[in-house]
């Protein structure tokens, strides 16, 4: 069974009425105050489309992906009508990790013709005269590699996984956060050290030492969300997380955009992945001195 079939109606159904409420408060209608933090619900948007998306067509992808797979089989062209079976579907899940890279192409080109991405009609077509065009060996118009080894954009990168380990981090303070009696008791000696806690075990997570977080916020460069930002999200993600463990009925439409969009990245970017883009970037960096 595709994992898309085991995701609930219910679930799905949460998932629309998150998207419909950030559409309708988003809206350039509602006024110059609606833009407040639209970069966050825009990027949550589309996460939760991209979630959404996956659990209600991610099975007709796969049944897609076992067409190309088997359009050379012997044993299924023998079988009338084999992709109005649901041999298709099974074969795409049990299969897509094989697809080599002229399947890949094939499927994505297939893929391209359907506005599955929210893309001008004009983009759409290029996409797809370009899989096409990958196919049949002829020039593309768009899918063109950047400047070769260009240096921006690898520092772009390494901000960018910088960025996502110090979300982590402030999630994990966040989650240590007491409710002091007043606001002297903000900088506690119980918050140091709980902060100090969180610090070595993220760092020994991703392979590096503690300190390298004081360094990072003090190069901060522009352009990216702030440290003071980063730090507020965390603790909007953490006291959401707080929020739905103490009653599990609590939807993401309840919660602040910020707190969503925040935990749905600590998902997908997970500590072990980002600690493995640290060390390439670091093996690439040895290599050049």
């Amino acid at each position: 069974m595709h994992p898309s079939r085991k995701i609930d109606d219910l679930k799905l159904s949460k998932i629309f009425d998150e998207l419909l409420e950030l559409r309708k408060s988003s809206s350039p209608k509602n006024g110059d105050h609606s833009a407040i933090g639209k970069d966050i619900d825009v990027r949550t948007a589309l996460e939760l489309g991209g979630e959404l998306l996956f659990g209600l067509v991610g099975w007709a992808v796969a049944h897609e992906v076992g067409k190309v797979i088997n359009r050379n089989n012997k044993r299924f062209l023998k079988i009338i009508s084999p992709e109005n079976s649901h041999d298709m579907e099974i074969a795409g899940v049990e299969n897509w990790n094989k697809l080599n890279s002229q399947d890949k192409i094939i499927v994505l080109s297939l893929l391209s013709q359907f506005k599955l991405l929210p893309l001008p009609q004009e983009l759409h077509e290029d996409l797809y005269q370009d899989f096409k065009g990958f196919i049949y060996g002829d020039q593309p118009r768009i899918l063109k590699p950047l400047k070769k080894g260009s240096r921006k954009v690898k520092k772009e990168h390494l901000y960018r996984v910088r960025e996502s380990i110090l979300l982590h981090r402030a999630y994990k303070r966040g989650l240590y956060e007491l409710k002091p009696k007043d606001k002297n008791r903000l900088r506690s000696k119980e918050h140091s050290i709980n902060y100090r806690k969180v610090d070595e075990e993220i760092a020994k997570k991703i392979g590096v030492e503690p300190a390298i977080f004081r360094k990072w916020e003090n190069t901060w460069p522009e352009g990216l969300l702030g440290i003071k930002k980063i730090n507020e999200l965390g603790l909007a993600a953490a006291n959401a997380y707080k929020i739905k463990r103490l009653d599990p009925r609590v939807s993401d439409a309840n919660l602040s955009p910020e707190a969503v969009w925040c935990l749905l990245e600590l998902n997908k970017y997970p500590l072990s992945e980002l600690k493995n883009s640290l060390r390439e970037n670091r093996n690439k960096h040895k290599k050049k001195l």
